[in-house]
């Protein structure tokens, strides 16, 4: 919750003009947190994904630790085992890991009860590093939201004051753009990483006499054919404007350049005053661009894109969150699965 009565407080809102204010309930507006982070007023599903998440991180668990001895396995075994090659906590090369490993395994002679054990421990480190991924990811979109609305409110975007519809390039403009930019490359991670998620659950491993290769290390989000999912409607699978502004927007800043010729940010005044601050989004139909020939970056429709941002971000985390609860409903059925076949 946001302090209404701290005298400091200032909430930025989406045309870029801040208030010391609080704005109207059904304004989305973000506000400074106690943890010094831009929390959004508004319609998102931050806190619904992580829990989510938190709950496949659960599952996981409910599989691979369904015993006593299994459990007293995992909480036994060295930090490296599940921790090397995955963060830098860990400070271990690739061979002293693998010499580690098996020195390890030759310690436990050929109890292969125990070998067993701790491969499976090593795939469900993989796929809770899958889970700890998005949930990782959805945090840097968040923060970079707050960081968009951030310089948009208060950074540096002074000009001399017009009537009218100016333009400004300096290197407050530029980060902004970034900001902006980055935030589409972040959510199409996001669909690599749950459509490999998604899959990798759908091909689970149940051999680990040896440490198995995830079966989901190629898979992107452009082979999403090869998920099976009966209901794609409202998941990241089915057809959508937003996955597909996500990804042409997304593949037009990796492949074919900026969203702009130059970083602009455009700043109306009415009497010598600033009335909005506004990035021109270019325009699309359906989540695509359009275009003639070479040509690609239209803007006769003048959308604003600092007005529509936290919808779309929104609607997208709705979509990631109905394939989420579809995982875990997945992992839920496996565990329930595997416990009547081990009685």
């Amino acid at each position: 919750m946001h302090d209404a009565e701290n005298p400091n407080q200032v909430f930025l809102r989406l045309n870029g003009l801040p208030s010391d204010h609080e704005p109207p309930p059904d304004e989305t507006f973000f506000f400074l947190d106690g943890m010094g982070q831009w929390k959004i007023h508004g319609t998102n599903l931050d806190d619904r994904l992580q829990s989510v998440a938190s709950d496949i991180h659960i599952a996981l668990e409910a599989i691979f630790l369904n015993d006593a001895k299994a459990y007293l396995v995992w909480s036994s075994l060295p930090t490296f085992i599940l921790g090397g090659g995955f963060h830098a906590d860990v400070a271990i090369s690739r061979d002293s890991f693998t010499k580690m490993i098996n020195i390890y395994f030759d310690s436990i002679n050929d109890n292969e009860q125990m070998k067993s054990f701790i491969n499976s421990f090593m795939y469900l480190s993989d796929l809770q590093r899958l889970v700890s991924n998005i949930q990782e990811c959805n945090d840097e979109i968040s923060q970079l939201r707050g960081e968009f609305y951030r310089s948009l409110n208060l950074d540096d975007l002074r000009t001399a004051a017009k009537d009218g519809v100016v333009w400004l390039r300096n290197p407050t403009t530029t980060r902004i753009h970034a900001n902006l930019g980055f935030i589409y490359i972040r959510m199409y991670s996001l669909l690599d990483y749950i459509t490999k998620l998604m899959y990798e659950v759908q091909h689970f491993h149940s051999d680990f006499s040896t440490y198995p290769v995830m079966k989901s290390t190629k898979i992107q989000f452009g082979d999403k054919k090869k998920v099976d999912i009966d209901q794609k409607y409202g998941t990241v699978f089915g057809k959508s404007d937003t996955i597909s502004e996500i990804e042409t927007l997304r593949h037009h800043l990796i492949h074919d350049g900026f969203f702009d010729e130059f970083p602009r940010v455009y700043i109306r005044f009415d009497n010598s005053i600033q009335i909005e601050k506004f990035i021109l989004m270019p325009d699309m139909i359906s989540g695509r661009l359009t275009k003639f020939k070479n040509r690609r970056l239209f803007y006769g429709s003048e959308v604003k894109w600092n007005l529509r941002l936290p919808a779309l971000i929104a609607d997208f985390q709705l979509l990631q969150v109905n394939t989420l609860l579809i995982i875990l409903e997945n992992l839920r059925n496996l565990e329930q699965t595997l416990a009547r076949s081990s009685k």
